[in-house]
């Protein structure tokens, strides 16, 4: 089973000063200890190295090597992403594209659970889980 994982989640389990860490480390460890795969849409994965870019390449090196050790499955925006995203886009008009791509990967790769620190996208999927909520 996969667990589509935004860019929120990703950098709350990398800064131990987040205030949702201990809520990503948990959750995913137990994502993880069920055998599910996570998989973050190309764009989150964009999302999260802007930070890493600017900081230093040892930043950058350590965002990859993370991704490497804990992501299943970097997921491209292909055409079916792309098409799904603007469905969503076309019935959601405030949505911004970042954010479908998020869900559209979810749909796509038939994921149950989406997990995200973006409450706006409860109102959006019903398979959407606020990081820290049931």
């Amino acid at each position: 089973m996969k667990v589509v994982v935004d860019s929120g989640v990703l950098l709350a389990l990398w800064d131990p000063y987040d205030a949702r860490h201990h809520a990503a480390r948990a959750t995913l460890a137990g994502h993880l200890a069920e055998g599910r795969c996570l998989v973050v849409p190309v764009s989150a994965l964009s999302e999260v190295l802007v930070g890493a870019f600017r900081a230093t390449p040892y930043a950058v090196r350590t965002v990859e090597g993370f991704v490497d050790e804990l992501v299943g499955e970097v997921r491209v925006a292909d055409r079916e992403v792309g098409r799904a995203a603007a469905q969503l886009r076309a019935r959601h008009p405030a949505l911004p594209l970042v954010d479908a791509l998020v869900v559209a990967t979810g749909e796509v790769v038939d994921a149950p659970e989406i997990l995200t620190t973006n409450a706006r996208l409860l109102d959006v999927d019903s398979r959407a889980r606020l990081l820290g909520q049931g």
